[in-house]
C-alpha cells in the first residue's frame, strides 16, 4: 500500500500544496544547507509559509516568529551553508528559539522511533523531516511525504529532496527503501532523482506541528 499526504496534489505543473501553491526546494551544487531546504518546504507544508515568503522574504517583520526563523535560516549565514546544520541543535534549537509560540519542535534521535513517528505523521497527512547518514560524518535531510507498506512494515519512504530536481509527474523525488542490506550498519538504500544509489541508515528526524 502506498500512501502519500493528501495536502499534496498532482497538477499539469507538478506536486502543489491545495492544488496550487509551489512546495520543492532546491538547494545550489555547492550549498551544505538540505537541512534548511527540508525545514522550509515542511514549514510551507504546514501553511506557516507560503512559497513566496520563503523565496522573497518580504513583508515579514523581523522581530514576529515568521520572521526570526527567515532571519535565523536564510540570512544569519552570510551566504553558502558549506557543512550542514544538525537536527539536534542547529535546527530544533533554533527553532524553539525562534518561533516558539507557532510551533512545536521534537527532535528523535533512534531509528526505530523515526519509522513509528513516520508511520503516524504521514497518517495523519504531515509530512516529517528525516536525516539518513552516509558515514559517521556525511549525511543528507529530506522532507518524508509518503510512504510504501508490505506485510504491514514500512518499506519505501517517499521524500521531496532539496539535493534533486523533481519532474511535473510525480510527487516525490527520491526514495529511501528500508533494510534492503544485512550485515551492514548501513542497510537502507537512498534512491536518487538522477538515478544514483547510495548506502545509507535511516538515522534520526525532526516532527514539527503548527500551535493552534
Amino acid at each position: 500500500m502506498i500512501k502519500i499526504i493528501d495536502t499534496l496534489e498532482l497538477t499539469p505543473d507538478g506536486a502543489r500544496l491545495g492544488g496550487t501553491s509551489k512546495v520543492h526546494l532546491r538547494q545550489g551544487e555547492l550549498d551544505g544547507a538540505c537541512a534548511v531546504y527540508s525545514l522550509m518546504m515542511y514549514l510551507i507544508i504546514l501553511r506557516i509559509f507560503t512559497y513566496k515568503q520563503v523565496t522573497e522574504g518580504n513583508n515579514i517583520k523581523r522581530s514576529t516568529s515568521k520572521g526570526r526563523i527567515i532571519r535565523n535560516f536564510l540570512e544569519r549565514q552570510d551566504g553558502l551553508i558549506r557543512k550542514g546544520l544538525g537536527f539536534a541543535d542547529d535546527i530544533k534549537d533554533g527553532l524553539q528559539f525562534a518561533a516558539k509560540s507557532i510551533v512545536d519542535c521534537n527532535y528523535i534521535a533512534s531509528r526505530q522511533e523515526t519509522i513509528e513517528t513516520l508511520k503516524r505523521c504521514i497518517d495523519d497527512n504531515k509530512p516529517l523531516m528525516i536525516g539518513v547518514d552516509y558515514n559517521k560524518v556525511d549525511g543528507h535531510a529530506l522532507l518524508a511525504i509518503g510512504y510504501e507498506t508490505r506485510n504491514d512494515k514500512i518499506k519505501k519512504i517517499f521524500c521531496l529532496d532539496p539535493g534533486s530536481d523533481i519532474t511535473p509527474v510525480s510527487y516525490w523525488n527520491a526514495v529511501i527503501s528500508i533494510d534492503e542490506h544485512s550485515n551492514t550498519k548501513y542497510r537502507d538504500s537512498y534512491f536518487t532523482a538522477n538515478g544514483n544509489v547510495n548506502k545509507v541508515t535511516l538515522a534520526d528526524a525532526i516532527k514539527i506541528e503548527k500551535k493552534k
